[in-house]
């Protein structure tokens, strides 16, 4: 008789145990067809609109590392205008598409940096600005979230280097203007500027 009895105990507390940690599911509201909340398997808590079962319309993700989205789903994904926190910091605010920074936002980093501009797939693409908290600044294309093509940095000292930009750095033709107002024209490779023969 204590066997069966124990046995039951231990499978009420481990149905218990596993509901508390990692259960899933709606826990309020209305899921399918309406504004609800889901808890997910990993802790993850969304909050907001449904359709047909699938997050669609507007909604707030709650992620157990602190990160945290507000904004609009479609098909179960990020896709539309948002914003996203992070524990460290930073912030993106602007467009998504299927999960994806996409399109036009802000991305304000924890150290302070600040870039506005396109991004495509989560990545700064094509026309942006860049300002740092030493008050440096970019203004010009990224590829691949580097400075890429034709672009201006201003530095904090004063001085400015306008050109062509590579991989992040300064690469091709450009002048690079001095704190006094000194000019230096002609080309650079990997940030140095190369003396002409």
């Amino acid at each position: 008789m204590k066997k069966p009895l124990i046995l039951c105990i231990l499978v009420l507390n481990a149905a218990i145990s596993t509901n508390a940690l990692g259960a899933s599911g709606c826990v309020k509201g209305d899921c399918e067809e309406g504004r609800g909340v889901y808890r997910f398997l990993d802790g993850t808590i969304y909050t907001g609109d449904f359709e047909e079962g699938i997050m669609e319309g507007q909604g707030r993700m709650q992620y157990p590392d602190g990160t945290e989205y507000d904004g609009h789903y479609r098909k179960g994904k990020q896709d539309g205008i948002g914003k996203i926190t992070y524990p460290s910091g930073s912030s993106y605010s602007g467009g998504f598409m299927m999960g994806l920074k996409y399109g036009e936002g802000v991305y304000i980093y924890a150290d302070g940096s600040q870039y506005q501009g396109h991004f495509i797939n989560d990545i700064p693409e094509g026309a942006g600005k860049m300002t740092f908290p030493d008050g440096a600044r970019y203004e010009g294309e990224f590829k691949n979230g580097l400075f890429h093509g034709r672009g201006l940095f201003i530095y904090a000292d004063g001085g400015s280097y306008e050109g062509e930009f590579k991989r992040g750095k300064k690469d091709g033709r450009g002048t690079y203007t001095f704190p006094d107002g000194d000019k230096q024209t002609g080309s650079f490779l990997q940030d140095k500027f190369q003396a002409e023969k």
